[in-house]
């Protein structure tokens, strides 16, 4: 899927709703800290690549 062909609407949606987590988990990266900013509008995710 390329979302470069998407409007800034579907990707902002997209990328809210995918689980960064478990998807970076696959790519070996572990040890995750998530930071939350601005009444929780704003997620930060810290990862170590193991």
């Amino acid at each position: 899927m390329n979302i470069g062909s998407f409007g800034l609407y579907k990707r902002f949606i997209n990328s809210a709703i995918c689980d960064w987590k478990s998807l970076l988990s696959g790519y070996g990266f572990g040890g995750f800290n998530e930071h939350q900013y601005l009444k929780n509008y704003i997620r930060l995710l810290q990862s170590v690549k193991l």
